[in-house]
């Protein structure tokens, strides 16, 4: 009866840490967007920006942002992507060359869908950093690339 009692104890532990630990991850990051290159030309940062993580269960997230107007960019572009974080590191789980968002063009009309070419990412001490790369097009023939890395707070 005493190991059934020590373990069903240990077990409501590990779940309430794990919720809690899941939780602590959740909100808006605010922070700057930097090494912004579209097309191949080089941007200035971009401050004030938001991106926001919501559960989607288990170690599984929605990472969600928009981006205004960046150069001449005519638009915005809304980031849209499924990540996964484990232990401070977060991985895509959306497939490379799937959807990771959309440009918005001429205030919101004639949206194109951007593509994920590759992801990498980590959530330390509430301080999110990611680099996105994504293009608009097909694989064997990328049109817009774009790239950029983002480093905010909670």
């Amino acid at each position: 009866m005493r190991h059934f009692f020590i373990s069903t104890i240990l077990t409501v532990i590990s779940i309430l840490g794990f919720a809690v630990n899941s939780n602590a991850q959740t909100g808006t990051y605010n922070g700057t967007l930097s090494n912004i290159t579209m097309n191949g030309k080089l941007y200035n940062d971009a401050t004030n920006q938001s991106f926001t993580l919501t559960s989607a269960g288990g170690n599984l997230y929605d990472l969600r942002g928009t981006v205004g107007p960046i150069g001449k960019m005519p638009g915005k572009i809304k980031v849209e992507l499924k990540v996964s974080i484990n232990n401070g590191v977060l991985t895509a789980t959306t497939p490379i060359g799937d959807y990771a968002g959309k440009l918005m063009l001429l205030n919101g009309g004639l949206p194109i869908n951007i593509k994920l070419s590759s992801f990498t990412g980590s959530l330390v001490n509430n301080e999110l950093h990611f680099v996105l790369d994504t293009y608009a097009g097909w694989k064997f023939a990328p049109v817009f690339p774009a790239s950029v890395t983002f480093n905010g707070t909670l």
